[in-house]
This record gives structure tokens, sequence and C-alpha cells, in this order.
């Protein structure tokens, strides 16, 4: 098999895998979006409205709502994984790294608007640790994985 035919064959798989992973969790995109819009909505109201910041802890209600619709949603498609080893490697991996750096980035973006160093680099760290984390455990497991 020549160069071109491998690159063509993981360039398929990779997008075959990608349509498949959105057809599949497009649903869950889209809860999660409706809920962060609700939530920050909710949040803006009530601290616009009554000017105290507490309730920012209502954003601790977020995962509570969220997790068992999500599951709830779950149910109705059982087997949503991707058969391709190259697509499970490189989709999951850059799409979790991709959340965790862009939560960081938004932590840190609230810490320059609140002009507060402390969530600043709680923000930085969060991203960039994050990542660092779970590529060191990734790497872990996707050895293990190859050893068997």
């Amino acid at each position: 098999m020549t160069a071109q035919e491998s690159l063509a064959i993981i360039t398929e798989t990779l997008n075959n895998s990608r349509k498949e992973v959105t057809r599949r969790s497009g649903r869950f995109f889209i809860l999660w979006g409706i809920l962060l819009t609700v939530f920050s909505l909710l949040v803006y109201a009530l601290w616009k409205t009554t000017g105290n910041a507490a309730w920012n802890n209502i954003w601790f209600a977020m995962p509570i709502i969220g997790f068992p619709l999500s599951r709830w949603f779950g149910k109705k498609d059982q087997a949503m994984h991707v058969e391709s080893a190259v697509s499970n490697i490189v989709v999951g991996a850059n799409m979790t790294a991709m959340i965790a750096v862009l939560f960081g980035l938004a932590e840190t973006i609230s810490g320059v608007a609140l002009k507060n160093w402390a969530i600043k680099i709680a923000g930085f760290v969060t991203g960039i640790g994050g990542l660092i984390v779970y590529y060191t455990v990734a790497t872990g497991l996707i050895l293990r994985n190859q050893n068997k």
C-alpha cells in the first residue's frame, strides 16, 4: 500500500467517524448548549435584579440537571462508540483536550474582565494543566491498550 493510499484510508476513516460522532451526539451538544444559555440568562437576570453575586451558585445545579438528562437521552442510543481505533484516539482525544483548553480560556477571560489575577492564573492552570494531565493519562491508556 502506498503512502497516498494509507493517507486516503485514514482520512476517510476520520471523516466517517467524525460524521458518526456528530450524528449520534448532536443532541448532547444541543442539550448542554440550551442548559448553558438558560443558566446564563437565569444567573444574569437574578444577579442584575438583586445585585447579589451569590446567584452564581446556581451554576452548580447545571450538572445536577444536565447529567440525568444526558443519561436519559443516551438510553435511546446505547451503542455510541466509534469502531475505528484511529478515530477513537484522534477525535476523542482532540475533543477532550479542546474542552479542557476552552474551559481554561473561558476562566482566563473572566479573570481579565474582572481584573482579577487569581482567576486569570486559575484559568491558565485549568486549561494548560488539564491539557497536560489529559494527554499524560490518555497516552498511558493508549500505550496500555496497545500492549494487550
